[in-house]
């Protein structure tokens, strides 16, 4: 937006000078809401991928004692979690792309390039722990 509204006044020879200052809370407040939404949509998607492993696991056993009451319930809803998977196939790429975008704008108006940081900061999404992902954005990819 800084950027857009300098292009145009400056096209209009007009002098703008705009600062930007959102502490670090508006972030962390954005970054908490997305968290239920995002670790809802990874959890599914796990389980959905573990479904063929577990299923492929247990399909010559007749006592699946041993199986946690987290596979069993792989096992039991997995088809159900794939299901719910391919009816939202791009909802874990928008979240993810919230999050990101996020990141750079945030660094962006504070004046710092971290573009170089996104492919660290796939990386934490893939494995989303909240405290690693934020402390990672508001540290600023360091």
């Amino acid at each position: 937006m800084k950027e857009v509204v300098v292009a145009d006044a400056s096209r209009l020879g007009t002098s703008v000078s705009a600062r930007f200052h959102a502490g670090p809370r508006a972030l962390e407040r954005s970054l908490a809401l997305i968290r239920a939404p995002l670790e809802r949509a990874l959890g599914l998607t796990r389980r959905a991928e573990l479904y063929d492993a577990v299923k492929e696991t247990t399909q010559n056993e007749t006592d699946l004692a041993f199986l946690s009451p987290e596979l069993r319930d792989v096992l039991d809803n997995g088809e159900t979690y794939r299901r719910e998977v391919r009816g939202r196939p791009r909802l874990l790429a928008l979240l993810f792309g919230i999050v990101t975008d996020a990141f750079l704008d945030w660094h962006r108006f504070a004046g710092r390039d971290v573009t170089s940081s996104v492919p660290r900061l796939a990386e934490l999404l893939q494995t989303y722990e909240y405290d690693a992902v934020s402390a990672f954005i508001l540290g600023g990819g360091a």
